[in-house]
């Protein structure tokens, strides 16, 4: 059973707007214009998503165009927790005139299978969805037997020495 997530539009908004714009300017020389049209097309469906083979223990990011799926199926065998990290990402504007700022803050719930030390990681997916991710959290933690844990990377002997100066 492969397990599906959505992870957001491969290209920018913006990115997706000016092929559009580039192709509608070309539109009038049709043979000059045809490839800036299909890429313009292939700019608006194409997706980010994730995918976890249950059977084969292999998991892969691809980018999905109209159904059409490209990534390279990598090992799960040194993978055996998951877990859920919250993320906060924010944005500020500031307005001199006023001398206020405005700040805008969004709650990232990321599910991330870890290997025995928590030091290599796979983001599964990463939205706002709270609800989303516990799901797919036991959903591949039990179609996998992973082990459900917090995110505690383990410090190395490198890393112990540095701070003990």
């Amino acid at each position: 059973m492969i397990i599906t997530t959505p992870n957001g539009k491969t290209f920018t908004t913006g990115m997706r707007i000016f092929a559009g714009l580039i192709a509608f300017i070309l539109l009038p020389f049709i043979p000059f214009s045809l490839p800036f049209i299909l890429i313009g097309i292939l700019m608006l469906f194409a997706k980010d998503v994730s995918e976890v083979d249950t059977e084969a223990f292999t998991f892969r990011t691809a980018n999905s165009i109209m159904g059409l799926k490209l990534g390279k199926w990598e090992p799960l065998d040194d993978f055996g927790d998951i877990t859920i990290m919250k993320r906060k990402k924010g944005k500020a504007s500031v307005s001199h005139q006023t001398m206020q700022s405005n700040i805008l803050v969004n709650n990232t719930y990321e599910v991330v299978l870890l290997n025995s030390n928590h030091r290599k990681k796979k983001v599964v997916y990463s939205g706002l969805n709270e609800a989303f991710a516990i799901d797919l959290r036991n959903k591949i933690a039990d179609a996998l037997h992973l082990n459900k844990v917090a995110y505690n990377p383990q410090l190395s002997s490198k890393t112990l020495a540095r701070r003990n100066r």
